[in-house]
């Protein structure tokens, strides 16, 4: 197993044919490289397990199988934008 780390995409493929379906990608932080993703033994398109990381910053714990990362685990990287950092202004009491 491997670890990669970049944006998970859940895009539809092939709309208004019969293998039309979402697909997952995790788009490499590095180098922008776009790998498809899928699980052991769930279809490689229309995987609703995907959808809660959707355009999150995740890792992805994986093996290359075939030109798709078969993954194991997904975790999201939590993000701290400003608005949502402590405000170190604040009196102690």
């Amino acid at each position: 197993m491997e670890q990669y780390r970049g944006v998970l995409l859940v895009r539809m493929q092939n709309a208004g044919t019969k293998s039309e379906g979402r697909c997952a990608f995790l788009i490499d932080d590095a180098d922008m490289t776009a790998h498809k993703l899928c699980r052991q033994g769930a279809p490689s398109s229309g995987d609703d397990y995907f959808l809660p990381f959707d355009r999150k910053e995740v890792v992805v714990t994986a093996s290359p199988s075939h030109g798709w990362l078969l993954v194991e685990e997904i975790t999201e990287i939590p993000n701290c934008s400003p608005d949502q950092s402590p405000n170190n202004d604040e009196e102690m009491s």
